[in-house]
């Protein structure tokens, strides 16, 4: 953590380590560095057993050169995961937007029917993350289906000393400016029971083997319309 910075003057970081398997050396080496065991209920894609996290605010100035310093540690982690044979795949990511919401809408807004979703069958290369909070049981069947139509896929989280439960909707997406034109759109049209929204440009990612199954790339092309669509 660097201190004495103000969020309005830095940006935050996250670099996330998950592992198909569990090493207690491995995961105790990993907090010597500063990381945190990040537990997942459900996580996307299946047969990941552990997951670690770090994040830390960088001055606005010494991103690139913090960013510089992660990537290096990145290629330590995954060659020590490739070497003690413990596949795992690593990102890093700089934490562009939240956005938070309080109100619950009136109505539900198919306001992602402004873009059309394609799988690349692409897969650890995304330019970007977009993540849709829930209250762990909260997610209506209808809201559900509709992100999974566009291509999101869930993950869920149980209680922690950080973070109440929550179910995810994540899409990661071949372009920054497709997933700033997603984002401005979830963030302007709130789902029912969404709690926030976040927009993460991914800075880097790596995996320790080859076989390593990573997320799919989905790509984003939007189009004018009118307004919303309701229902």
């Amino acid at each position: 953590m660097l201190q004495g910075i103000m969020p309005s003057a830095a940006r935050m970081i996250e670099v996330h380590v998950d592992l198909s398997g569990y090493s207690e050396s491995f995961n105790e080496w990993l907090k010597t560095l500063g990381f945190e065991d990040d537990p997942f209920t459900v996580f996307h894609p299946v047969g990941y057993a552990h997951h670690m996290t770090g994040r830390l605010w960088s001055g606005i100035q010494d991103v690139s050169a913090t960013l510089k310093k992660l990537q290096n540690l990145s290629h330590e982690i995954a060659y020590k995961g490739f070497s003690e044979n413990l596949p795992l795949y690593i990102e890093v990511e700089l934490v562009y937007g939240i956005t938070r919401f309080e109100a619950e809408p009136e109505v539900f807004a198919k306001i992602l029917d402004r873009s059309n979703f394609f799988h690349t069958n692409r897969f650890g290369d995304s330019k970007a993350d977009i993540h849709v909070e829930f209250p762990f049981g909260k997610i209506t069947d209808k809201v559900r289906q509709y992100f999974l139509e566009k291509l999101f896929y869930w993950v869920a989280t149980p209680e922690t000393k950080h973070f109440p439960a929550e179910e995810i909707a994540t899409l990661q997406t071949d372009s920054w400016s497709a997933a700033k034109g997603v984002y401005g759109e979830l963030a302007s049209n709130r789902f029912p029971f969404c709690k926030a929204v976040h927009l993460e440009q991914k800075v880097f990612m790596l995996a320790s083997h080859t076989s390593t199954v990573m997320p799919e790339t989905i790509q984003v092309s939007h189009y004018p319309s009118d307004g919303p669509i309701w229902s």
